[in-house]
């Protein structure tokens, strides 16, 4: 057992040092950096890449404030970047916003997820304070699912972060002020047409919608 402690202590201790070089590189200005961090990240986020407990530690990061080492607004200030700038009408430039604007996406969808699953998240957001899900996080996903036509695979992601944090009474309070649920609808419908996982969650959400409000 003791053993196990220190190997299981090592691991924290690996995955933290992980987390505090993706924090410096998401810093720094350069698109294709922060591209690799988030690639990084998506990856400890990922049980299956590394371990349940580590991917969980890296999951409660992303999110959480409480944590040691909090990651979700540099993460948020990537995201809107790639969402508003033009990048000099470079083409690579376009290419490398989309990529990073996915990883984001991906990021937040790994870690609310996993601990959506180990039935840790409800909790987590209430103590952490609901606000910063409900008006920055919330609004930047249904921006995202409006462009569901020509980024499904975003709108997805998007719409797997919504569901989960329909565990926060103030999120469907929010989705129903902010034409929330016209935006889920309107993704479903692209997703029948073009995207089999997107009709599936979006199809979920607004089951658990219905069954909330």
């Amino acid at each position: 057992k003791c053993l196990q402690a220190v190997l299981q202590e090592t691991d924290d201790s690996v995955v933290l040092s992980a987390l505090e070089k993706v924090v410096d590189m998401l810093n720094l200005s350069q698109r294709d950096t922060q591209i690799l961090a988030l690639e990084n990240l998506c990856s400890l986020t990922d049980p299956i890449k590394t371990t349940p407990k580590g991917a969980t530690l890296a999951a409660k990061s992303v999110v959480l404030r409480s944590e040691k080492i909090c990651l979700r607004d540099e993460i948020v200030v990537v995201f809107t970047q790639c969402t508003e700038q033009e990048d000099e009408e470079s083409e690579r430039g376009e290419k490398l916003h989309d990529k990073a604007r996915h990883l984001c996406l991906r990021a937040f969808s790994n870690s609310l997820t996993l601990l959506a699953q180990a039935g840790s998240l409800k909790e987590s957001v209430a103590n952490d304070g609901e606000a910063w899900f409900v008006d920055r996080l919330l609004p930047q996903l249904l921006d995202e699912m409006k462009d569901a036509a020509t980024a499904p695979n975003n709108a997805y992601l998007a719409a797997c972060c919504v569901t989960c944090l329909l565990c926060a009474r103030t999120a469907v309070d929010t989705m129903d002020r902010m034409e929330g649920i016209k935006t889920m609808r309107d993704a479903h419908h692209v997703g029948c047409q073009i995207h089999e996982l997107l009709e599936k969650e979006t199809g979920r959400c607004l089951d658990k919608l219905e069954s909330l409000l």
